[in-house]
């Protein structure tokens, strides 16, 4: 095994809706609108020919300043002037949804995008296995979880979000090899497609609100990869050695399959305090028992996960919802009693019986997103064998492909680096691609391949191939 390293291909399917915010927000004013089951991504270069055309560009204009984000778009351009406007709409998706009128929401929040194509950043996956490790750390060092609780308590500390990520890395620094993460690489997932996505209305639903629809607080759409659908990334990770013991108390060996326990122990963990918290809740108990059942549902998962003999499964949480504070830090502090004021204040709670105050879910069915399970198969390393056959890394022999262009379905020459991976000699320049490969196809390492281009940048760069038949 080169360098002692570890290489897996981890499979992610959608237990709930899953969403990585890419920072891009859509008005309903303009970018898109609703039907009860269909959201429409309007083309507004489009649009404004026949607004134009009937001479009501000025009204137009003046309807938005005057009314701003409350202008019903379907109302006005539908309904009062005729524009039908599914027939100016760049791409449709359906909604999930429930006590809404197609106006309801201004914002809709959109997944991050490779290549045009929701998937998951493999800063996001890693952030799966960085929190599980600072939590399992802090919960097994009594004496670096008490420095935390004096930070907490010193005089002038004012608890934010700011506040607790910088404490996290404060933590990761003093006490973590600095190894630990650089010898962790997770690569981006692949992408999916449109038939495996949705817009689903969220909600932040407070445990000591309730109405007779079971809807509560401020409501928003988030573009989500659904419940199904499965994407893969590239886990590689280079032992420590006897160092592990520095900084891991309790983890005997730094391999995929210890991280992979970890994680399972950790949502466990995680999932029983939430239990515990929602069992104590005396306001809105029936979105409680709803909740309760749905976790212990997931709990069922993680023990079948921990049951299997290779350790090859895990149930996490990721993507957009409570911080790295509210998954590590606050679970911690709660469990031994240790909550400072600063930090009581903070939360906006006069005592710890009314945490958690509130929870954010998909109205209607009252989903938690954000959870998956995870799957590995070892292609390298740890006794993981593919074909029946140990991987090896054969000598890297490149041909160089010489092209004055690159276009959809040209063949090219390519070694094979991973099952989603290839390497390809472009007019010298060495480039590394995403490569499609639904038939988990395997090689040994750096074996010549035929590739077919199957998608290009718009500057003319690869951004996916695939194996040639």
């Amino acid at each position: 095994m080169k360098n002692n390293q570890s290489i897996a291909q981890v499979k992610i399917e959608a237990i709930t809706p899953l969403h990585v915010g890419s920072g891009e927000q859509l008005s309903s004013v303009g970018d898109f609108f609703t039907t009860q089951n269909t959201v429409y991504f309007i083309d507004n270069d489009r649009l404004m020919q026949p607004i134009a055309r009937a001479g009501r560009m000025d009204e137009y204009v003046n309807s938005i300043l005057e009314t701003g984000i409350g202008l019903d778009f379907y109302e006005v351009l539908e309904k009062k002037w005729g524009i039908v406007l599914s027939d100016f709409s760049k791409r449709e998706l359906p909604l999930r949804q429930a006590y809404r009128k197609p106006s309801n929401n201004d914002i809709l929040y959109m997944h991050a995008r490779t290549a045009g194509k929701p998937y998951l950043p493999g800063s996001s996956l890693k952030g799966v296995f960085r929190t599980a490790l600072l939590y399992r750390f802090l919960q097994d060092d009594f004496e670096a979880f008490d420095a935390l609780a004096d930070y907490l308590c010193e005089k002038g500390a004012r608890p934010d979000k700011y506040f607790f990520a910088a404490l996290a890395r404060r933590f990761e620094k003093d006490y973590f090899s600095p190894d630990l993460f650089r010898n962790l690489r997770l690569t981006d997932s692949s992408p999916v497609d449109d038939e495996h996505i949705a817009v689903v209305q969220m909600q932040r639903v407070s445990f000591h609100e309730e109405s007779e629809s079971g809807a509560s607080g401020v409501d928003w759409l988030s573009e989500c990869i659904m419940p199904g659908a499965e994407l893969f990334f590239e886990c590689s990770l280079r032992a420590l050695g006897k160092r592990n013991g520095d900084f891991l108390p309790g983890l005997s060996d730094f391999t995929i399959k210890a991280l992979f326990e970890v994680l399972n122990a950790y949502t466990e963990q995680q999932i029983n305090l939430e239990i515990d918290l929602l069992e104590k809740k005396h306001q809105n108990k029936a979105l409680s028992v709803v909740l309760i059942e749905k976790l212990k549902h997931l709990l069922q998962e993680v023990r079948s996960a921990k049951c299997l003999p290779l350790q090859g499964e895990a149930i996490v949480r990721l993507g957009k919802g409570k911080t790295l504070f509210y998954q590590t830090l606050l679970p911690l502090l709660y469990e031994r009693n240790c909550f400072p004021s600063a930090l009581l204040e903070y939360l906006k709670i006069e005592d710890t019986d009314e945490f958690p105050r509130t929870r954010v879910l998909a109205v209607g069915d009252k989903d938690m997103c954000g959870w998956a399970r995870l799957t590995y198969e070892l292609i390298e390393g740890e006794g993981g064998k593919t074909s029946s056959e140990e991987l090896v890394a054969l000598p890297k022999v490149h041909t160089d492909n010489r092209v004055e262009r690159i276009d959809v379905g040209m063949t090219l020459h390519a070694l094979f680096t991973g099952l989603k991976q290839v390497e390809i000699l472009l007019n010298g320049e060495l480039i590394s691609c995403q490569l499609i490969n639904k038939e988990k196809r395997t090689f040994p390492l750096n074996t010549a391949v035929k590739i077919v281009v199957h998608q290009v940048s718009k500057s003319g760069k690869i951004i996916q191939v695939k194996l040639k038949s």
